[in-house]
């Protein structure tokens, strides 16, 4: 059988499978609004509520933050709170943005959801972690291994779901404010910043509203005193690291006797801030780029159905949800000659545009749950400026995906899970300047993804879990239309990465101060997309392995608490003795955080976080003796105090990087030094 004829018909199987979804979840959506129901229930969210659809996540490991955890990091952006725990990484490149990484997988291989819609750009597949405020985030839950065939295509490395705050049953309002700086040697206050937030949240009859905004202005970030002086650098602020920005929240929330809810939520942030340039002895030539300006707007809206009434008698309840949703980015973005910021080399105007639809049926019976998800993405971007010449092009692109999951529990003590979905991408513009109408069978992009979970219960408490499944993830627009080198004009193709997971592990409670993990980890990768740093394009790796083990252990009283992990993760190309390991992934890494609770509601709480040293390959990606450089080994400590008082005011004084550690997350690009942080939040009602 030729390739040609196999992709025909791969495509051909997904376009059936796709069929097949929409026929079942259609005549569900639409009995949402001719099923009456007489009983009453309390109908949490739709991002809650779909958690329990999800059901494959009690056989793959995870991981929970909530609001009352931000707060014992003392964090403000999910960037700052994610490296806590085990296995994910966030570095910040080039370009400045935080970027987050599972078990080696690059952001653009993790799935990022805001109440269950997928906000990964589909131009470049990545997120700036640092535009979602924790102000607006009630529970972040993070899925590793296979993670569900309902999310869509993506989330080789885990998904991250995140679920926005609601109101709750009676009015709460409350105002914030986070002031920080560093230090000089003279001890003279540098790289100053303040936050401003406030929320405010009621429900009234039947009808929820909540709203939550914040403002940021910092002029950068204090560079460590350790910190020696560069040719593009001086001691103090870190140069371009400013950031001024705001945003607003708001979501509605509405639910009836007859079991339906309708949710509305929407977002908008803009602001600017600059991109700090690198300034090893490696880079000649550093970049002084900036966001001068950008405006970030995103509208869902939800309905949620469960019927438990007129079923058949093999079926006890039918949940069904649908979403429409919508966003809008817009930016300015400009390089300049120099760290004077006047004259402009280069100047690009970029929107994006993105319109989706996600469907999510759960049929509950006898015999098991059988859980349904349809989603269509369709993105418009434009990028027009001046770059050695004029610029004005314009992609397109329509993603689709569909998942079947089935799920049973066993004796009460196993959970079984299988799971099979279809991702088709079809890049729609762009095509004909680059040449791909020459190659059709590349024009749409067909993967099958098989799934399967276990999870053995030995006793309350404990849990003894495996996953295996095949998960996918199609080129960017990005990667296929820019980062790619042209032969004769015509680009060559980029297979999608494709990535069979395994994973094992056990976690439990053995006593009820006690809770212990451990987990391993085995992917096989095909066609791995990384970026050649000689050419600034992208490329197809065939073969890479990846493979480790984290270990979780905490403790709790009714005075304190204290949670240790460790990560050993190795990443390497098979067969490749120039590239064994992949870089910025560290082999080693832990953290560890202690809390106390001290008499007149003081707590006290700190830890630290070590990374261990990384490779940094400026040819190729190939580990040559002349080339490659290694990202040293960093070790950070913070500490803080928070006092209520009197219920409605909370103060709370922390130090970050407290022995000043001069540390990189990437080579080149120093972060904070020892920066101190006062916090007030108080609680009008």
């Amino acid at each position: 059988m030729t390739n040609q004829v196999m992709i025909k018909r791969k495509r051909l199987t997904c376009i059936l499978f796709l069929v097949l979804m929409t026929g079942l979840l259609m005549p569900l959506l639409a009995e949402t609004y001719v099923q009456d129901s007489a009983a009453t229930f309390e109908l949490r969210t739709l991002s809650v509520k779909s958690e329990k659809q999800y059901t494959s996540r009690h056989t793959v490991s995870h991981n929970i933050l909530t609001s009352e955890d931000f707060k014992i990091l003392g964090v403000s952006t999910l960037a700052q709170a994610l490296p806590w725990l085990p296995g994910i990484q966030v570095r910040r490149g080039k370009r400045g943005e935080a970027y987050v990484r599972f078990r080696g997988f690059r952001q653009r291989e993790v799935l990022i959801l805001l109440d269950n819609i997928p906000v990964n750009s589909p131009f470049s597949n990545q997120f700036d972690l640092e535009k979602i405020p924790l102000e607006h985030i009630a529970r972040i839950e993070l899925l590793k291994g296979v993670s569900s065939v309902l999310f869509g295509a993506g989330g080789l490395g885990g998904v991250i779901n995140i679920t926005t705050k609601k109101a709750l049953e009676k009015l709460e309002a409350g105002v914030g404010v986070d002031v920080r700086s560093g230090h000089d040697l003279k001890g003279v206050p540098t790289g100053k910043s303040a936050e401003l937030s406030g929320n405010f949240g009621t429900k009234i009859n039947n009808h929820r509203i909540f709203t939550a905004g914040r403002y940021v202005n910092s002029e950068g970030f204090s560079l460590p005193l350790a910190f020696k002086e560069t040719r593009y650098q001086e001691p103090g602020t870190r140069l371009n690291s400013d950031r001024h920005e705001g945003g607003v929240f708001a979501s509605y929330y509405h639910e009836n006797t007859k079991g339906t809810a309708l949710e509305i939520m929407g977002d908008v942030n803009g602001g600017a801030f600059g991109r700090p340039p690198t300034i090893g002895h490696r880079y000649d030539y550093p970049r002084y780029e900036r966001v001068d300006g950008y405006v970030d707007a995103m509208l869902n809206m939800a309905v949620h159905k469960r019927i438990q009434e007129g079923l058949p008698g093999f079926l006890r309840e039918i949940n069904v949800s649908g979403a429409v949703y919508g966003s809008n980015s817009s930016s300015e973005e400009n390089r300049y000659s120099d760290d004077s910021f006047t004259e402009k080399k280069r100047h690009y105007e970029i929107r994006d545009n993105t319109a989706g639809l996600l469907l999510l049926g759960r049929l509950q019976s006898g015999i098991g749950i059988l859980s349904a998800s349809l989603i269509g993405d369709f993105n418009v971007r434009r990028i027009e400026g001046r770059d050695d010449e004029l610029v004005d092009n314009r992609y397109e692109s329509l993603a689709l995906s569909a998942g079947l999951e089935y799920s049973k529990n066993f004796f009460t003590q196993f959970d079984v899970t299988a799971g099979l979905a279809a991702n088709l991408l079809f890049p729609l513009l762009g095509r004909e300047k680059f040449g791909r109408a020459n190659d059709p069978d590349k024009l749409v992009m067909a993967e099958m993804c098989p799934q399967a979970g276990i999870a053995w219960r030995p006793f309350n408490g404990a849990r003894v879990f495996a996953n295996l499944g095949k998960k996918t993830r199609n080129p960017s627009l990005k990667e296929l239309y820019i980062l790619k080198e042209e032969v004769d004009g015509i680009p060559p193709s980029l297979e999608p990465e494709v990535s069979w997971n395994y994973e094992a592990g056990v976690d439990g409670s053995p006593w009820a101060w006690l809770f212990l993990s451990g987990t391993g980890f085995y992917y096989d990768i095909t066609n791995l997309i990384e970026n050649n740093n000689t050419t600034n394009l992208t490329e197809n790796i065939p073969a890479v392995a990846t493979f480790g083990t984290e270990l979780e252990a905490a403790l709790s009283s009714r005075v304190g608490s204290f949670s240790l992990n460790y990560t050993f993760l190795s990443m390497a190309e098979k067969g490749n003795e120039e590239r064994q390991e992949m870089q910025y992934r560290p082999r080693h890494s832990f953290a560890g955080r202690l809390e106390m609770q001290l008499p007149g509601q003081v707590r006290i709480n700190g830890g630290g976080r070590y990374t261990g040293k990384q490779s940094f390959y400026s040819y190729d990606n190939i580990a040559y003796a002349d080339t490659t450089v290694e990202v040293e080994p960093y070790f950070i400590i913070d500490a803080g105090v928070r006092v209520l008082v009197k219920q409605k005011l909370e103060l709370g004084f922390r130090i970050y990087n407290i022995f000043d550690i001069f540390y990189e997350e990437s080579y080149a690009l120093p972060r904070p030094g020892r920066t101190f942080s006062f916090q007030l939040f108080y609680r009008i009602k």
